[in-house]
């Protein structure tokens, strides 16, 4: 039985990673580098700012700190999430099924830091959606792809993570809730199948990539796909 649905923020919930693509993007340039995305990206996402800029910095051989990129991403960062970042195709609709369907405590379980968050939240209002459950990694310790914020999440809303759905577009926050106990719905929309397949590996190769059910869009098809993989 379904006791709680979890559900990432940044490509999940609102459809932000081509913004933030664009953040990271538009700074390499003045290095004259160009973003390896493909290589990048799914190692990145579902870590704190910090770890992934400290990743895209040493990747790229920059000639600054993580942190000093991180300062000067942000603020390209934050008009976007102030103005212009939008739900994901189908999530508002998809959601509202899918909650009443299942009738049960709903979470938002990100990394996406509170600044980000307080800014697209005063647009879309999305701590009223989820009745303002809203967990980030900065509360606990360990970063995805360790399982603390899922755990932490599930303690606050008195539910055991093996009784929630996780729906996660990252392969560190994949690996992150499968960590926690729980079932996992991975969206490909950042991502495809297979990247998110072989980054797994990377990050876990004792993961069964099988018990996750990919879907590539909120629809009423994918919703079917998710009551029948809730009920096995």
């Amino acid at each position: 039985m379904v006791k709680g649905l979890l559900f990432d923020l940044d490509g999940v919930v609102i459809d932000s990673e081509s913004y933030n693509d664009k953040a990271c993007a538009d700074l390499l340039a003045e290095f004259n580098e160009g973003y390896d995305r493909d290589f990048l990206k799914p190692r990145m996402v579902g870590k704190s700012d910090i770890e992934g800029m400290n990743l895209l910095v040493e990747h790229h051989k920059l000639p600054i700190s993580g942190e000093e990129f991180d300062i000067r991403r942000k603020e390209n960062k934050k008009r976007f999430y102030e103005k212009e970042i939008p739900y994901m195709q189908g999530f508002e609709s998809f959601f509202e099924k899918l909650k009443s369907h299942f009738n049960c405590p709903v979470a938002i379980v990100t990394a996406c830091n509170k600044e980000y968050f307080d800014l697209i939240d005063l647009r879309l209002k999305i701590s009223d959606k989820f009745n303002h459950n809203i967990f980030r990694s900065e509360m606990v310790k360990k970063h995805k792809p360790a399982p603390d914020v899922y755990l932490y999440a599930g303690e606050k809303l008195n539910i055991d993570c093996k009784d929630c759905l996780v729906f996660e577009d990252a392969p560190a926050g994949i690996v992150s809730g499968i960590r926690a106990g729980s079932k996992v719905i991975a969206l490909t929309t950042t991502f495809s199948k297979e990247t998110i397949i072989n980054t797994i590996k990377e990050i876990d190769e004792t993961i069964n990539v099988d018990e996750i059910l990919f879907i590539d869009k909120f629809e009423d098809n994918s919703l079917k796909e998710v009551i029948n993989f809730s009920e096995n």
